[in-house]
């Protein structure tokens, strides 16, 4: 198991009978065919590996699986008998891997998926910051539309109140210093002094 829950599978039973087999031996030609015979042993486990497709029973897992062989040697000799053996096991969707590669192999993995999630992570914030934009424009121009209209109400609302100040106002004072009034106070309205602040368009190039 590798991080973020990522699984690589693993088969560690390799058959080395017939290499022990070619150790025992007591002359070189039947040593010879004992280790033709691992190779061939060799190549038909990891074809048959191949054709059980672990990966398919582990979420996360790449599709392939990996065949240790307990020592470089029994490599050496594989591939000294067969030199395509580790190309036909790929093919097999297999990798051959003695300990001194295996670290190696499962680091790199591990490499490439911790870059892949950084990949993954970098494309949602891209993608989620273009949301925010998005939506960020779309309230900002509501905003905009709203401080104009308000913009609009007020120059409307002061030019309401000019008009009654030049116009009603004096009207209605003479009538009160004919004595034409009721109990009320008259209240003269206000001009608005506020001023909206107009929301600036980015340039093209903040935008960006």
């Amino acid at each position: 198991s590798l991080p973020n829950g990522r699984e690589i599978v693993i088969d560690a039973k390799t058959n080395i009978e017939a290499y022990l087999d070619a150790l025992q031996a007591k002359h070189p030609d039947e040593a010879e065919q004992h280790l033709k015979r691992f190779a061939r042993h060799m190549l038909e486990q990891a074809k048959s590996l191949g054709s059980k497709k672990y990966w398919k029973d582990y979420k996360g897992s790449p599709e392939f699986t990996v065949m240790f062989v307990p020592g470089d040697q029994f490599v050496d000799a594989a591939l000294e008998r067969e030199p395509r053996l580790l190309e036909l096991a790929a093919e097999s969707n297999i990798l051959l891997a003695s300990p001194s590669t295996l670290i190696g192999l499962l680091r790199a993995v591990a490499v490439g998926w911790r870059e892949k999630q950084l990949s993954d992570s970098a494309e949602e914030l891209f993608k989620l910051g273009k949301e925010l934009h998005d939506r960020t424009t779309v309230a900002l121009g509501h905003a905009s539309k709203l401080g104009e209209s308000l913009d609009r109400a007020v120059r409307t609302y002061n030019q309401f109140v000019g008009s009654v100040d030049s116009r009603l106002m004096p009207t209605l004072r003479r009538f009160e210093e004919a004595g034409a009034r009721s109990e009320k106070q008259l209240t003269e309205p206000k001009p608005i002094d506020a001023v909206t602040s107009e929301l600036r368009k980015l340039p093209e190039a903040e935008e960006k």
